[in-house]
Formats: structure tokens, C-alpha cells, sequence
């Protein structure tokens, strides 16, 4: 066999491991210093889910770097899909009950995108869902969207 299929061969069909984020230097904000999506007008910290550097979410993916994107509905997270082993990027919605139709309107939209034809020549433009699940904590539910990692914002 080729040398350099090789060492690639031993890596294929193994999930990676978790990352460690423990730090003992690590300096933790007060919980009265707002950051990021709790400057939001109407901001309503228990709509959101707490997530966690170094997470694990449904036993297969892991938070790391930190949250890519806020808004009012949504924060968007890097994360490494374990078993998959590639990075993805996690869009974690408020909880369920306040999202409403909002949240149905976006998953069926990606539904009718991924039914249209594959010859449309912007079709390839389109970010794909990777898939889409629900976290649940303690009383609230929220949705995950699985996409791809895109690179530059527009």
C-alpha cells in the first residue's frame, strides 16, 4: 500500500476524542457584567440555552472555540462533530415556546430547499442543514440547526 494512504488509513472510522478545556488560570466574568446577546433590548437570559465551552450536546458534538453569532432569536456556535469527526457550525434558538412559528418557517425552508432540483445553477451557493435536533433542559426545549462552518460573513 501507498505510504502516504497510510497514515490516514489508521484515523478513518474513529470518532476524536473530546478536547479538555479545563484552565485553572481561567478568570470568570461576574454575573452581573452583561455580554454579548444580553445587551439586547427585550433580552430574557432564561429564553436562551446556558451553553458551555467544551460541551458535549446529544453525546456527538462539542463546543469549542466559542459563539460565532447572536441575535435576538439565536446564538451560533463552532462545534466538532465527534463521530463525523469535521467541524460544524450549532445555531441553538430561545426556547421553543417562544419562538413559535418563526422557527418552523426556517426549517421548512431548508426542506424545500434540499427538495428543489440539484441542476439549478445556484444551488451549490445554498448552505446545506447538516440535521436538526432538540435540546432539552430542564423546562425548556430548544432547537439545534447543524449547518457546515461558512468562512466569511457577508
Amino acid at each position: 500500500m501507498l505510504p502516504s494512504l497510510q497514515r490516514y488509513l489508521p484515523r478513518l472510522g474513529r470518532r476524536w476524542k473530546p478536547l479538555d478545556f479545563s484552565n485553572p488560570n481561567f478568570v470568570r466574568k461576574p454575573g452581573s457584567e452583561k455580554i454579548e446577546e444580553e445587551s439586547i433590548l427585550d433580552y430574557v437570559a432564561s429564553q436562551f440555552y446556558p451553553t458551555r465551552i467544551g460541551e458535549i450536546i446529544k453525546g456527538r458534538y462539542q463546543v469549542v472555540v466559542g459563539k460565532l453569532g447572536f441575535g435576538t432569536t439565536s446564538t451560533a456556535w463552532l462545534a466538532r462533530d465527534i463521530d463525523a469527526r469535521r467541524h460544524v457550525t450549532f445555531k441553538i434558538f430561545t426556547n421553543s415556546m417562544s419562538m413559535g412559528q418563526q422557527l418552523d418557517g426556517e426549517l421548512n425552508m431548508f426542506k424545500r430547499m434540499e427538495k428543489g432540483s440539484k441542476h439549478c445553477h445556484g444551488h451549490h451557493y445554498f448552505r446545506n442543514l447538516l440535521g436538526s435536533f432538540e435540546i432539552d433542559k430542564s423546562s425548556a426545549k430548544h432547537v439545534c440547526l447543524v449547518y457546515p462552518p461558512l468562512w466569511v460573513s457577508v
